[in-house]
């Protein structure tokens, strides 16, 4: 662990934007740990250009001041396991950061601010081919949308449009430029 916070502390500040894949279901998360959480929110008060997105299945609620995406089981789970049942924003008050994103498969998104739930359409796939990878999708095209934009809801906006293109292919599948461009086309008709 040592090394690894050594590590991240060495070469995060060369990045425009970190992205956290904490999936580990059980335990204490494998390389996620409680120290690397608290870095992580140490490097993001110090780095506030730089967007931290951290995607946890299992514990949002112990990270601090980055961005949290969830889908709804998990932002549920989440509130739950802190005491603030259906509580999103105080879920997000907890985490410390200025918003939070809820994914919600093809009904989009929802951003979570201190003054409410902006509600961020998805693009919708009839007859998606695999939904393998659709989060980390999202969390890339959605982070570095944030960089750019400083929008959280154009984030939204952005990591839905490429998780809707890479469902429509077989296992974990990716969205090329060209593909985002006839997607964004596509939504202007």
């Amino acid at each position: 662990e040592g090394q690894l916070l050594r590590r991240f502390e060495e070469v995060a500040p060369r990045f425009d934007v970190v992205i956290v894949s904490d999936q580990m279901e059980q335990g204490s998360g494998g390389v996620i740990t409680s120290g690397l959480r608290q870095t992580l929110a140490q490097f993001a008060r110090a780095h506030p250009e730089t967007v931290v997105w951290a995607d946890s299945r299992a514990r949002a609620e112990h990270f601090r001041q980055v961005l949290v995406k969830l889908n709804e089981d998990e932002v549920d789970e989440a509130c739950s396991r802190i005491g603030l049942a259906g509580d999103w924003e105080g879920l997000r008050r907890h985490i410390g950061h200025r918003f939070m994103i809820v994914t919600r498969g093809r009904a989009g998104a929802v951003v979570v601010t201190p003054d409410r739930q902006i509600v961020v359409p998805g693009r919708v796939v009839e007859k998606p081919t695999d939904i393998c990878g659709a989060g980390d999708s999202f969390n890339a095209g959605g982070a570095m949308a944030l960089r750019i934009t400083g929008d959280p809801v154009e984030a939204a906006r952005f990591g839905n449009l490429v998780a809707s293109i890479t469902i429509t292919k077989p296992g974990t599948g990716t969205a090329s430029p060209e593909e985002l461009l006839t997607a964004v086309e596509g939504q202007k008709e």
